[in-house]
């Protein structure tokens, strides 16, 4: 590395030469996606992370003698070796296949409703096929939409194939895609909402289809049909995957990719400023005040706080404008339990249970936006795909609900333990109705709350997909990969293809290729 310089160091001359062909503004997994895909292709690049393990949500952390995941539930985009999905081949192609190992997970949840338990395949017939058995009134309507899912689906992952292609057959399969295109465009700017009410006439069947709202963070009269089928179809038609070694595994590998193509990622050092000069960023200044110049700077940090670092008198008004109009995206809130039983006694058999208090999603969204006990919840136990993920004898379990940071932002602070343990109470109390006696196996708990989410990922409000994938800001509609100043770049969940882990890991892959050639071409 060069060696460190300071503002008050710099020549108040032309502009110096460059440390590195690019610096990348967080380890989150956009962030080491573009990092490592950047350095294979032979670029310079250095990560900077405040937090002193890489990978942003995508960790794991350790109270006691349990290491709990932080936020995974279940990864797409794995398949198999003779159908591999998107992320299979691009970690293959970075050489870190492997160096991550992945156990597949057989449903997609136990879902629990008053009066209805039911399990859902993580498979395209046998999930629709449950619902159908469930609801045998709406079987018809429950095959329609769900032939509109898989169409989605299909295309999708046409993109996602034609991107991974080598540089010639990808610029053919990319001209042919619009010629084969059907589904996408015509849904591109349709709810949820409309095609379930259009196609499935029962409450009840319509909340087991959209039962993967909590994937994409938004209740369906906000949710685009093309963004939640698109994750719904991606994920029955690739299957279910877990890190043996959590997402921490994921995270490292992007990391051991990273370095074994010749990049560098410091630990427990931020960016405190971007620099610009004129309407170009130049490089950094990071938390310890060393100046690091690039020729590009990629920020995971998401436009809100990117543009804060860059200084909002440097940023075109239109494009503040633009972020303003933007709805913040959920939240989650978490209860991390260390059980001091194996899973066989807790009487969980399925790695994802959803808990509902009721068929209408809209209400339990709305509980969200409030201190409220939830109406839904995710109960995750690790153990159930991976066993031994925890020490002999014990187990993990996670409870999970979608909230809105906002409200936790007006509890006054000397009334946020309280009203955190009181939420935290709330859904444990739920969760040992539904499993009796889980409440007396906890050993360790550990509470995370948006405000947690806010302070370990800077986020605002905790947000853990970004902004809103709504009708008018998913996939392409969000904000643009390309920053407004020459040699800025967004990856992450912010920005396009939208939250998630394989989306935001994709980001950083998009980035990768549009920047490598930008700054190949002003660089010659």
């Amino acid at each position: 590395m060069a060696r460190p310089r300071t503002l008050a160091s710099l020549p108040a001359g032309g502009p110096l030469e460059h440390d590195y062909d690019f610096v990348v503004i967080g380890a989150g997994l956009g962030g080491l996606s573009a990092a490592a895909s950047l350095a294979k292709k032979g670029f310079s690049v250095r990560v900077l992370e405040r937090h002193i393990v890489p990978g942003g949500y995508a960790t794991s952390f350790v109270r006691g003698r349990y290491e709990f995941e932080v936020s995974l539930h279940v990864l797409s985009d794995i398949g198999s070796p003779d159908r591999p999905g998107g992320l299979q081949r691009f970690l293959r192609d970075l050489g870190a296949w492997d160096d991550v190992e992945f156990a597949q997970v057989p449903d997609f949840s136990r879902s629990i409703f008053p009066g209805l338990d039911i399990r859902l395949p993580m498979h395209p017939e046998g999930f629709t096929e449950a619902i159908c058995a469930a609801f045998p009134a709406s079987a018809a309507g429950v095959r329609r939409f769900m032939g509109r899912v898989l169409a989605v689906a299909r295309e999708a992952d046409g993109l996602s194939e034609a991107f991974g292609r080598s540089k010639g057959s990808r610029l053919l399969r990319m001209l042919s895609i619009p010629l084969r295109m059907r589904a996408m465009p015509r849904y591109a700017f349709t709810l949820l909402k409309d095609v379930l009410e259009r196609d499935v006439p029962e409450e009840g069947a319509r909340a087991l289809l959209c039962q993967g709202w909590s994937y994409v963070g938004l209740p369906p009269s906000d949710c685009s049909f093309l963004y939640y089928a698109a994750m719904l179809g991606s994920l029955l038609n690739h299957g279910g995957w877990y890190p043996r070694m959590r997402s921490q595994g994921l995270s490292s590998a992007l990391s051991g990719a990273l370095e074994s193509h010749g990049g560098s990622l410091q630990l427990g050092c931020g960016v405190r400023r971007i620099l610009t000069e004129g309407k170009r960023v130049v490089g950094v200044e990071d938390d310890e005040g060393n100046v690091i110049r690039a020729r590009a700077v990629v920020s995971n940090a998401g436009p809100i706080v990117t543009y804060q670092l860059v200084g909002h008198d440097k940023v075109p008004r239109r494009t503040l404008e633009g972020l303003n109009k933007r709805a913040m995206g959920t939240s989650i809130f978490q209860v991390y339990l260390g059980i001091d039983r194996p899973v066989e006694d807790l009487g969980l058999d399925c790695h994802e249970v959803m808990a509902n208090d009721g068929f209408d999603i809209e209400a339990q969204v709305a509980l969200g936006r409030t201190l409220r006990r939830p109406g839904h919840m995710l109960i995750g136990c690790p153990n159930l795909a991976v066993p031994g993920i925890s020490p002999p004898g014990t187990s993990t379990v996670t409870l999970t609900s979608m909230v809105r940071g906002e409200p936790w932002l007006d509890v006054a602070p000397p009334d946020y333990v309280a009203t955190k343990t009181r939420f935290a109470e709330g859904m444990l109390g739920w969760a040992d109705e539904l499993f009796p006696g889980l409440r007396r196996t906890v050993e360790v708990v550990e509470v995370g709350s948006p405000i947690t989410m806010a302070r370990y990922t800077g986020h605002p409000t905790g947000a853990i997909y970004g902004f809103d994938s709504n009708r008018l800001g998913h996939t392409a509609l969000r904000p643009a990969p390309v920053g407004p100043l020459r040699g800025l770049y967004h990856v992450g969940a912010w920005t396009n293809p939208g939250g998630g882990y394989w989306p935001a890991i994709a980001s950083g892959q998009i980035v990768g290729e549009i920047a490598a050639s930008i700054v190949s071409r002003t660089a010659a």
